[in-house]
């Protein structure tokens, strides 16, 4: 008598992958999530602290110390007098940007870039 073991080839239920599928996508979408949520969160609580800071500080154009010249190498200077607010505010420096119109350029002021004599 010889026996021969017939070995089936069953395929994976339509049912059990339908279910693999949808939750292999909610993992995907948590992890996503996990990722994507903090970065926006960080994102926004920096510009939420330029915007707090944006009312506390201004250009003093009434103290007679804001000016434009010439100097006496032939290149525009501007003298600005910058007038901060009531609130306190944790100011480690700031940016200003000066432009023609047509073309712009921004100077970055540091607690070290006013110690030394001058801003470039």
């Amino acid at each position: 008598m010889n026996l021969k073991v017939k070995k089936s080839k069953k395929a994976v239920s339509p049912v059990i992958t339908t279910v693999f599928l949808i939750l292999l996508s909610i993992l995907a979408v948590f992890l996503i999530a996990g990722v994507v949520i903090p970065f926006v969160r960080n994102s926004l609580s920096e510009s939420k602290e330029c915007f707090d800071t944006l009312d506390q500080l201004e250009i003093n154009t009434e103290s007679g110390y804001t000016c434009y010249y010439v100097g006496e190498d032939g290149k525009a200077i501007a003298n600005l007098t910058i007038k901060r607010g009531m609130k306190e505010i944790g100011l480690g420096g700031f940016i200003i940007s000066v432009s023609d119109g047509a073309t712009s350029k921004s100077f970055k002021i540091t607690e070290e870039a006013i110690s030394s004599s001058r801003i470039c």
